[in-house]
């Protein structure tokens, strides 16, 4: 790989007996580098792109969040929120639909002034994924209904289905570089993959068969939420 000198040079300058590297030319894509999260001995594991640069205190802030009492959950920098029913009808748009604000939200999204200013729960995570190990064991929990694309999705899916673990988007101080999860997204923007037409539309499927199966998202939960205390309210 093409960055593997630099990321020695790097493990070298820590001299460090507990730190490994691993290389290979065989491309372990999407499912494949959870499986090797799996290998780890430690109890957290930080999985990410190689298109994802984090600052220097982003992984401090990581640890914090989730040693936090109430926040232990999947954390990352980038997220979606899905979108709901169409009013008047239970049809879906495309989680990337832009007419009538039909599609999803991806947060946070510096083009249309979109931040994320405190801890925010979505449906699922893009691009890095922080937990505990024993966690990435629940991916595997139903067989993905295809291994081109949506292991994000199929995750925090997972997670929320089977171990009543949410995802969430650690907000950043946006005048300090270094809390960032991501210092430079010129790059996942130079090699964008999940934008394409087939892309969207296999990642669409997967979140709709999801529902479909009973599967919560996060405004699904919601309305479980607000029913039950209509529930409670009128036994009361």
């Amino acid at each position: 790989p093409p960055l593997t000198a630099h990321v020695e040079a790097a493990l070298a300058a820590y001299n460090d007996s507990r730190i490994a590297l691993f290389t290979s030319q065989y491309n372990y894509k999407y499912y494949g580098r959870f499986q090797l999260a799996l290998a780890v001995t430690t109890k957290y594991v930080l999985v990410l792109d190689d298109d994802m640069l984090p600052g220097r205190q982003y992984v401090r802030l990581l640890l914090h969040t989730i040693m936090t009492p109430g926040r232990r959950g999947l954390l990352g920098s980038i997220g979606w929120l899905l979108p709901r029913p169409q009013p008047g009808s239970l049809r879906f748009s495309s989680y990337r639909a832009t007419a009538n604000d039909s599609g999803g939200l991806y947060v946070p999204d510096a083009a249309y002034d979109i931040y994320v200013e405190r801890l925010l729960e979505v449906d699922y995570l893009c691009s890095m994924w922080f937990g505990e190990v024993a966690w990435m064991r629940l991916l595997f929990r139903e067989p993905p209904s295809t291994f081109d694309t949506g292991e994000d999705f199929q995750l925090s899916n997972m997670l929320r289905k089977y171990g009543g673990l949410r995802s969430y988007v650690l907000p950043v101080q946006y005048d300090d570089v270094s809390t960032w999860g991501d210092s430079d997204h010129t790059l996942s923007y130079a090699r964008y993959t999940t934008g394409r037409p087939h892309t969207i539309q296999q990642r669409d499927a997967i979140w709709w068969d999801a529902l479909v199966r009973g599967s919560p998202l996060q405004w699904t939960a919601e309305a479980r939420r607000r029913d039950e205390g209509e529930i409670g309210e009128m036994k009361a």
